[in-house]
């Protein structure tokens, strides 16, 4: 079974905006907390990961989030084909 997913294209001005425009795309709904994290969002290294969580972090603490965060988990390539 394939499950249906949703490109869009988002244009940013600089590094800055597009971390931005990530975490606050990948941050999940309010109604997403009682399902856990549901999302993925795949980095090319651990570091890169870790370095948007940050962000996400400070984005969601921020106020820039309605509600409760429930941020995503951060995977590699590599990973991703784990879970596959």
């Amino acid at each position: 079974m394939i499950t249906p997913r949703r490109t869009r294209l988002i244009r940013v001005a600089d590094l800055h905006a597009f971390r931005r425009a990530v975490a606050i795309l990948s941050l999940g709904s309010p109604d997403a907390a009682a399902l856990g994290p549901s999302r993925v969002v795949v980095v090319p290294t651990r570091g890169a990961a870790l370095e948007l969580r940050r962000a996400m972090e400070d984005t969601a603490f921020a106020g820039a989030a309605v509600g409760d965060a429930v941020l995503p988990d951060f995977i590699t390539r590599e990973q991703l084909y784990d879970r596959l």
